[in-house]
């Protein structure tokens, strides 16, 4: 005996017809026929008296029809509430900083809007952390930068940053430099494992050099201020240091054949069920950025 069973015997009372009701079940009469003497053979009782060619329910039928109901009444208050309940489920989200700071609080306010219920927790890491909490399930889905390593992750890239060079002035009165040029500078780099740094680095590399870094931090902020200070040269996304670049504390240093974009991207474990607010959250990021391909 099964739901579908009981759904079927439900409308059968209903309609007292088993050809208007394999009608409205959009079934054959022949199937619904089966299905109700199904259910007389695994209760062992006769639930219709058939006369003329009729069927017309009896005592133990009609029974059987209201636990029939309080079945399927239990069964529909079961399915809503957990489909309901997906609003209700705690959402983690872990980010990268730079994610963090410029695309994180629109989506925040949207999602917010949205689903009003939702309880959601921001973990603000390095990419690289970010990445191995989504691979241990620590979190539902993250704003991951630069090139997502791992094939167990499915991402949709939505936006992304430049990084370029950047130091006082006086220091980039040359408007240009080549990479060999960079790599002997007093570089101020943000730390190994960061997207910024790794991606730089990679540059680098393939350019055929290594950067060593003056001042290594894990905040842009610490390396802005000693770029301003005259200290060197810093490496980091154009979106951070576009106040003191427009103020003229900062000026960026074109680097010859050095070009470095970061994709900001929003990622989830491939094996991972999204909910309703996560679905939502990827969809609305796919839309805005007019993308709709998903790796």
């Amino acid at each position: 005996m099964n739901i579908r069973q009981l759904q079927i015997f439900e409308v059968v009372c209903t309609e007292k017809n088993v050809t208007r009701a394999a009608e409205k079940l959009y079934m054959t009469q022949p199937a619904v026929s089966h299905v109700i003497a199904e259910l007389e053979e695994e209760t062992g009782c006769r639930l219709f008296d058939r006369i003329s060619r009729r069927l017309y329910l009896n005592e133990t039928g009609k029974r059987f029809l209201g636990k029939t109901k309080q079945l399927l009444e239990l069964f529909e208050e079961l399915s809503e509430g957990f489909s309901e309940s997906e609003e209700f489920s705690p959402v983690t989200i872990g980010t990268a900083i730079t994610a963090a700071n410029f695309w994180l609080p629109e989506l925040l306010r949207d999602f917010s809007e949205r689903w009003k219920n939702t309880p959601v927790k921001i973990e603000v890491e390095r990419t690289s952390d970010v990445e191995q909490k989504l691979l241990d399930c620590q979190a539902d889905v993250g704003l991951l930068e630069g090139k997502v390593k791992s094939r167990q992750l499915e991402y949709v890239v939505f936006s992304g940053y430049h990084i370029s060079a950047f130091a006082v002035p006086e220091m980039g009165k040359k408007c240009s430099m080549t990479t060999g040029e960079l790599s002997e500078s007093r570089l101020l780099l943000r730390e190994k494992g960061s997207a910024i740094r790794d991606s730089f680095d990679y540059a680098m590399a393939a350019a055929g050099f290594e950067a060593v870094p003056a001042m290594e931090s894990v905040n842009s902020q610490a390396l802005i201020q000693a770029a301003r200070s005259g200290f060197g040269i810093a490496l980091l996304p154009d979106i951070l240091v576009k106040r003191e670049e427009e103020a003229g504390e900062l000026k960026k240093i074109h680097v010859e054949g050095l070009e470095i974009f970061n994709e900001i991207s929003i990622a989830w474990h491939r094996e991972k069920e999204l909910t309703s607010p996560l679905k939502w959250l990827v969809e609305r990021l796919k839309n805005k950025s007019g993308l709709s391909k998903t790796y």
